[in-house]
């Protein structure tokens, strides 16, 4: 925003005194006033105030540049707030004044706007600043016109400002009552749609985590059972090293022929699970045995065999077990095959034996 705010001619300043300023003195003024730093030659920005406050006062602007231009001195003003743009577009301030720091010479110290110049025929404005250093003079209100009366009619100004605003507000709050009961609903069901929007929005988002949880589950579940199955896999391969060196070594003692390793290979890894059941002695009573352990102690306990090389062949005593296994189940309908092996090991020793 540019304005017209001194010129040449005989003033009077605030305090009284006339002056004469000529073109020249105006360069002065000019001349004070450092455009790229934004500061007078005091080393001090230049504010635009209301009226030409005494004391530490709220700046409404600051001078950006200053130029003569024929017999009058222009100014350039920056970072005006919204509000003193407004009271100017309502012409609350007509005029406009400056003040000058007269010891020190001519040096441009503030602006300020008015509405009782001292400098007739400029285009209104008026600009003031923080504390006016000893011996500054201002060129704004007419002659032995009190300042105060000045701030007063500012003050006057600011309170009718406020007042229309809390009267609009009032007007909006009273419009906003009277909205009809259709539009009421109307918004409470926008809001609604919105809260449903939103909602079917985490619906998606919670079903979208869902599927990643339970594909995250089954892949855990595999990688379970993989991993349970490659330990039941090893658990295997370990018993029947076990059993084939355990086998190896009653054949090495000659309590076994080779032609029948894999059969009993075969009778131990069917009775590798067995439990202590409860068995029947020959004198009748009960006893409980484990058909793995005794089937194993048999095959220790056997005697040498006195012809290793002539021994017939393990298959056929294969099928004599499970013959006599057979008949045992068919006699104790419920004997597992366990037990029932048990048994045949009990009454057909011959069998456990090498014939």
């Amino acid at each position: 925003m540019e304005k017209e705010v001194f010129k040449a001619g005989k003033w009077t300043d605030s305090s009284g005194r006339t002056r004469s300023f000529s073109e020249a003195d105006i360069d002065q003024i000019v001349a004070s006033f450092n455009e790229k730093t934004g500061r007078n030659s005091q080393g001090r920005n230049v504010p635009l105030f209301i009226g030409h406050p005494s004391g530490e006062a709220p700046a409404y602007g600051w001078v950006e540049k200053v130029w003569r231009q024929g017999k009058s001195m222009f100014a350039k003003f920056k970072d005006i707030p919204k509000k003193m743009k407004s009271a100017l577009d309502d012409k609350a301030f007509k005029d406009v004044s400056i003040s000058l720091d007269g010891i020190k010479g001519h040096v441009l110290q503030h602006i300020g706007l008015t509405n009782m110049p001292a400098v007739a025929g400029l285009a209104g404005f008026e600009f003031n600043l923080n504390q006016l250093p000893e011996g500054a003079v201002q060129y704004s209100t007419e002659l032995n016109k009190p300042l105060e009366d000045e701030a007063s009619g500012i003050l006057t100004w600011l309170k009718g400002k406020f007042k229309k605003e809390q009267e609009d507000y009032s007007t909006n709050q009273q419009e906003i009552e009277k909205m009809s009961e259709e539009k009421k609903l109307q918004v409470e069901v926008n809001d609604l749609k919105a809260s449903f929007a939103d909602l079917e929005r985490k619906i998606v988002t919670l079903e979208t985590e869902k599927k990643e949880a339970v594909e995250n589950f089954e892949a855990e579940k595999k990688a379970h059972s993989e991993l349970k199955a490659e330990i039941e896999r090893k658990a295997t391969e370990t018993k029947d090293n076990e059993e084939l060196s355990f086998v190896d070594g009653i054949i090495k003692a000659k309590k076994m022929r080779p032609a029948d390793k894999e059969l009993h290979l075969h009778v131990l890894k069917s009775l590798r699970d067995s439990k202590e059941a409860d068995f029947t002695a020959a004198d009748g009573s009960t006893e409980k045995r484990n058909a793995y352990a005794d089937y194993k102690q048999r095959l220790l306990d056997s005697p040498e065999l006195s012809e290793y090389e002539d021994m017939g062949k393990g298959v056929e005593k294969k099928d004599a077990i499970e013959d006599a296994v057979e008949k045992i189940q068919n006699e104790f309908p419920n004997y597992s095959h366990s037990q029932a092996l048990s048994e045949v090991w009990k009454r057909y020793p011959e069998l456990t034996t090498q014939a």
